[in-house]
């Protein structure tokens, strides 16, 4: 230790006694000087540990096991008090311990004293038994089982004795012994479906335990069968018919009904998609005469399918076509008709067929048998009141159908051919009220004179313009109103007219000027030389503009005129349509202006450098004036500014103080001098004013 200072050492004493402790301190120069001290070490007491607890049966004997733990180096005497009556009356760190007493649990009390005559207790108890039972540790399964039939489960247990006794093991099922020995397999098959209990009891010859489980066993259906293939019921089908798959013999192992049949058909071994069911249509797309066809049945009980049965396949037999039915059009005829024979026939085998045609004249042949379905009247053999027929029959390139006979057509009288119209659209009015119509070009078979008949429907009904005329008519339209008018013609040879009004058109009158909306207008009246005009019209137009006495202008909206003088004014505007209707819309205002002037700027008074300026302002108009900016330029850089609003032909004097230094300042006052107000005359808006300051 330099120069002084604590040391400090730790000493753990063997035992309890009193002890002289000396502390000798040398310096560096040799010199020592020494210190005694007392120090007293107590003694502490044991801690005692009975052991336990103990277990022993009756009429038995057990050895207890005592110990104690001490800070000391001390010698312990062992006492215990075995009737837990508060003596210890029983010598010995390990004593012998009588069960004689009946089955219960006793206290037993440790006593522990150390060569120093401190002392310390601890209790447990003895656990006195006429045995233990086993104590099962694990198991298998830890669940409860759940198995198919023809599946297996295995169950163990493994047990273990508290005596150390021999065990046994004992299985039941549903009560009944099935196994010895730490496991037991159960082995299902096809009936044993059903709840059981497996229990397994451990005994030590004296006293047992037990663990149980409950195990399910499914059912497992068995699918059924078909003791004979499914039959075909007609074995020289054809292609026109529908055949039947006659059931096999069905069988089921568990004794299940049969719930439901499964069909599927094949052609030339290859599935036939959609076909399910126990019949098949040989007239159906895809199949033909040659084709080998069977069935195929699978059964179920609801619960499992069979498999697939298949029959013995039939062979599909040929179909001749047939002949279903013919038609001649049109069924309105003239004698430069040409008439078109339609037939249709079936073939059951899907052969690719040609067809014949005959047409007669009554009983007389005009054109024979021929694969051409069409035969033209103007080239010769008809004439009008003649009836005219045709005849249908097919071929698949092995055999005729049957033939079929059409409809009858009496050849009628030519009716002229459509004419064409002119105008079929187009909007008309206004300056271009007249419309000049056109129906012509019709010719007429029979070589009959061709007349025209022109209508218009209008006003809500048909109106006659020409009636069997030359088709040329000139219509003056100014006296309609406004409408959609639908243009229709006919040629007639006063016998039959032709096209039934056919062709027609559509076309507008248009009388109506457009009607205009002004959107923004100045106010009347306005205090702004600026006027705005927004517009609008109620059709597609073109617009025109006139302020007051000028001249008519092109125009857009929106339309503004700047730099108007005081005074009353004039809008007008007029909108053109496409077809010349002209409307007109006009607007009148006026404009007054307020006159803000200063009357006088000057010197009100001086105190000093303190100096009061007065600005008088004067309203000569008759209307007010709002928002009024001023300022005086003071000369020094510190100008004063302001707003005031004025009455009309009213006035207002302005007083402001301002400090200057000695010397000689030249003034400006000005009114709007943002240049915010329209003013009839800006002449008279500044003052000036010469000042000097002592």
């Amino acid at each position: 230790i330099l120069s002084g200072g604590t040391i400090s050492k730790t000493h753990v004493y063997a035992d309890n006694g009193i002890y002289n402790v000396t502390l000798t301190v040398t310096d560096s120069d040799g010199a020592t000087n020494v210190s005694t001290r007392t120090v007293t070490v107590v003694n502490v007491a044991p801690t005692a540990n009975a052991g336990g607890p103990y277990y022993c049966r009756v009429n038995s004997s057990i050895q207890l096991s005592g110990s104690a733990t001490d800070p000391g180096a001390d010698t312990f005497t062992y006492k215990w008090d075995l009737d837990n009556d508060g003596i210890y009356e029983t010598n010995g760190q390990n004593p012998i311990y009588n069960c004689t007493k009946p089955e219960g649990v006793y206290n037993i009390v440790l006593n522990v004293t150390d060569d120093d005559g401190g002392s310390g207790t601890a209790s447990t108890f003895v656990n006195i038994t006429v045995g233990f039972p086993p104590v099962i540790t694990s198991f298998y399964p830890t669940t409860n089982p759940i198995i198919n039939e023809t599946q297996s489960q295995k169950f163990n247990v493994t047990a273990t004795d508290p005596d150390n006794d021999t065990l046994t093991y004992r299985w039941y099922l549903n009560s009944s012994l099935v196994a010895t020995g730490r496991n037991y397999t159960y082995i299902s098959d096809y009936n044993s479906a059903g709840i059981y209990l497996v229990n397994v009891i451990v005994s030590d010859g004296y006293l047992s335990t037990n663990k149980s489980w409950i195990m399910t066993v499914n059912n497992v259906n068995r699918p059924p069968t078909l003791t004979t293939n499914p039959t075909i019921n007609n074995t020289s089908p054809r292609t026109n018919e529908i055949i039947k798959c006659i059931s096999g013999n069905y069988n089921d192992p568990d004794g299940d009904p049969k719930v439901a049949d499964y069909w599927r058909w094949y052609k030339n071994n290859n599935l036939i998609a959609g076909q399910t069911t126990d019949t098949l249509d040989l007239s159906l797309p895809g199949l033909d005469k040659g084709d080998s066809i069977k069935c195929s049945q699978m059964v179920s009980d609801g619960q499992s399918n069979s498999s697939w049965y298949n029959s013995t396949a039939v062979i599909i037999l040929n179909t001749a076509p047939s002949a279903t039915s013919a038609s001649l059009s049109p069924t309105t005829a003239y004698t430069d008709t040409i008439f078109t024979c339609n037939g249709t026939a079936t073939d059951a085998d899907g052969d690719t067929l040609t067809k014949y045609y005959q047409f007669k004249n009554q009983s007389d042949v005009l054109q024979s048998w021929s694969t051409s379905n069409t035969y033209n009247c103007g080239n010769a053999g008809c004439d009008k009141g003649d009836t005219i027929t045709c005849e249908f029959k097919a071929n698949d390139g092995t055999a005729d159908s049957n033939v079929v006979q059409s409809n009858s057509v009496t050849i009628l009288n030519s009716v002229p051919s459509t004419p064409t119209l002119t105008p079929i659209a187009g909007t008309y009015g206004g300056t271009n009220n007249v419309i000049n119509i056109v129906c012509s070009g019709s010719t007429d078979a029979d070589g009959d004179t061709v007349y025209y008949d022109i209508e218009a429907y209008y006003d809500g009904s048909w109106h006659t313009l020409e009636a069997a005329g030359d088709g040329l008519y000139n219509w003056n339209i100014s006296t309609l109103s406004s409408q959609s008018i639908d243009l229709r013609c006919r040629a007639t040879d006063l016998q039959d007219s032709s096209s039934y009004y056919n062709p027609s058109g559509t076309i507008t009158i248009d009388n109506t000027a457009p009607t205009i909306t002004l959107t923004t207008t100045p106010s009347n009246p306005s205090y702004s030389r600026t006027a705005n005009f927004a517009f609008s019209a109620d059709e597609s137009a073109t617009f025109e503009c006139k302020l007051d006495s000028g001249s008519w202008e092109s125009c857009t909206s929106p339309k503004t005129y700047t730099g108007l003088s005081e005074g009353d004014h004039q809008f007008e505007i007029r909108a053109t349509d496409s077809v010349g209707n002209i409307g007109m819309k006009s607007y009148s205002w006026s404009i007054i202006l307020p006159d803000p002037l200063i009357l006088h700027f000057l010197k009100q008074s001086q105190s000093g450098q303190n100096v009061t300026l007065a600005l008088n302002i004067k309203n000569n108009a008759t209307i007010a004036v709002q928002n009024l900016t001023w300022i005086i330029y003071t000369g020094d850089g510190a100008n004063i500014t302001g707003v005031v609003n004025l009455n009309a032909s009213g006035g207002i004097t302005i007083f402001r103080q301002h400090v200057y230094n000695s010397g000689s300042y030249n003034l400006i006052a000005k009114i709007d001098y943002l240049n915010q107000i329209d003013e009839k005359d800006e002449t008279n808006n500044e003052k000036t004013l010469s000042l000097v300051v002592a």
